[in-house]
């Protein structure tokens, strides 16, 4: 019985010397993670010349200014030396956090940080970026980054890993209205990871191969369905699409060489009457032209200025017709973006983040 309670007690003193040590270790880190002193470039390490660092914090500061988009730059010595972190992502994931990076709502912001004697890095994402977005930061650190610091070339490395990840690390903000099909399905997946689960279950099941079966059937139905001649009423033959092109004009055939539209062309072999049918493509890039009225008419969009939260931008659409040579081109103002009180200190020049949040999502590397 005295050997049991001996037991008992020393168990009871061990696990009461756990729980004391796990209470004391879990706000370690985030107790010791440092403040920021600029919300662009925080060189802990000081491994950045005067030059470089100038340089990193206006593009920076562009980024903020003409698209606000916050993204923050940090070298330290070693993770280990703000806590007991276990790796490179713990640590800047919770370093995010605490220095609430990029708008509060959208949750875009982006954080590089760099641990020079630990020789590992990581590129840190928003909640508002979607796993594909892993993908694309993992590239930018293998390709660009990680080159440069195994050259000894660090400073070009941040430099060009920061400008890539402000060029390829960006959230689609585009209306719906401007995005392509396939665009919206992906936007749709990004915003709910569970939908990609949903679709792959309708795939399982065959819906989509039925839909498809369904659209193609009704179309085939409709395009080879029996004409009779308006002239006598006996059935008309339906060409083939070789023979069918000499019955088309030039306007016609720039459509069908576009895939903008479809022709399908019936004779009668009693009176030789022609019959010719056009079946708009529904995924086609093109329009109709104002002048020649052929599905031949394209447009391309080239963004002249971005819009802000403080002011609109602009936007020219260049229009061209393949058919019949017609061009015309129109200027557009972009709407200002929805500013929210939670990002309203976040627009350039600003000493503080807007509040993002992160959620474990970005990338690592060693060199």
């Amino acid at each position: 019985m005295f050997v049991f309670q001996r037991v008992r007690g020393a168990a009871v003193t061990l696990c009461a010397a756990i729980l004391v040590w796990g209470v004391l270790m879990l706000p370690a880190a985030a107790k010791d993670l440092p403040d920021y002193v600029s919300v662009y470039v925080n060189d802990f390490a000081d491994i950045l010349s005067p030059e470089t660092e100038a340089e990193l914090t206006r593009i920076l500061q562009q980024a903020r200014e003409a698209r606000d988009h916050e993204m923050t730059v940090v070298t330290i010595k070693s993770r280990h030396a703000y806590g007991g972190f276990r790796d490179i992502a713990s640590f800047s994931d919770q370093l995010f956090n605490k220095w609430g990076v990029g708008n509060a709502e959208r949750n875009d912001g982006l954080m590089m940080v760099v641990a020079v004697e630990d020789r590992d890095m990581r590129i840190a994402l928003g909640s508002g970026y979607r796993a594909r977005y892993d993908g694309i930061a993992k590239r930018i650190i293998d390709s660009i980054v990680i080159p440069a610091f195994k050259d000894g070339r660090m400073e070009q490395g941040i430099l060009e890993g920061t400008r890539a990840s402000l060029d390829r690390l960006q959230l689609d903000t585009r209306p719906a209205s401007e995005l392509s099909p396939m665009e919206r399905v992906q936007r749709w997946t990004d915003e709910d990871p569970k939908r990609k689960v949903l679709l792959v279950i309708l795939g399982i099941f065959g819906a989509p191969i039925t839909a498809i079966l369904g659209f193609f059937g009704i179309r085939w139905g409709v395009r080879n369905a029996p004409r009779k001649c308006p002239e006598c009423g006996r059935r008309m033959v339906r060409l083939g699409d070789v023979q069918e092109d000499q019955y088309l004009d030039a306007g016609q055939l720039v459509e069908e060489r576009l895939n903008s539209k479809d022709y399908g062309v019936w004779v009668c072999e009693y009176d030789d009457h022609i019959m010719v049918k056009g079946y708009p493509k529904v995924f086609s890039s093109h329009g109709a032209c104002p002048n020649c009225r052929y599905k031949t008419y394209h447009t391309r969009t080239t963004v002249l200025r971005n819009a802000t939260t403080s002011s609109t931008g602009l936007k020219r659409l260049d229009h061209s017709c393949k058919n019949c040579g017609h061009t015309a081109s129109e200027d557009r103002t972009i709407p200002r973006r929805t500013q929210s009180s939670s990002s309203s200190s976040s627009s350039g020049g600003s000493s503080s983040f807007g509040g993002g949040s992160s959620s474990g999502g970005g990338a690592s590397g060693s060199w």
